[in-house]
């Protein structure tokens, strides 16, 4: 469930988003964006550096998901949310290559 305790990036100190990749003009674009609350408190009480995004922009999608993975499960950062954040990345493809 995304609104349980587990996935909160409020309640959380830590936490990773994947989301659409979009242009200037707000349209979608190939790739997606990789979120992660920052560790540092310093950056936690301005709401502006909570979190820091990650551009990727690769098409292929092997290459999005080992990035993916290595930014979670090899920094050791939240491991536990590595199958959420790929399942969230297969969609957005899923959608960008059938268009």
């Amino acid at each position: 469930n995304k609104h349980s305790f587990k996935y909160s990036g409020l309640a959380n100190k830590s936490a990773v988003g994947v989301d659409f990749n979009r242009d200037a003009n707000g349209n979608i674009v190939r790739g997606c964006v990789l979120s992660k609350k920052s560790r540092k408190c310093a950056n936690r009480s301005q709401p502006r550096n909570t979190w820091n995004n990650t551009t990727l922009k690769s098409r292929d999608f092997r290459k999005v998901a080992r990035t993916i993975r290595n930014e979670t499960e090899g920094r050791y950062y939240r491991r536990d949310l590595t199958k959420a954040a790929l399942a969230r990345w297969s969609q957005i493809n899923r959608t960008q290559t059938s268009a």
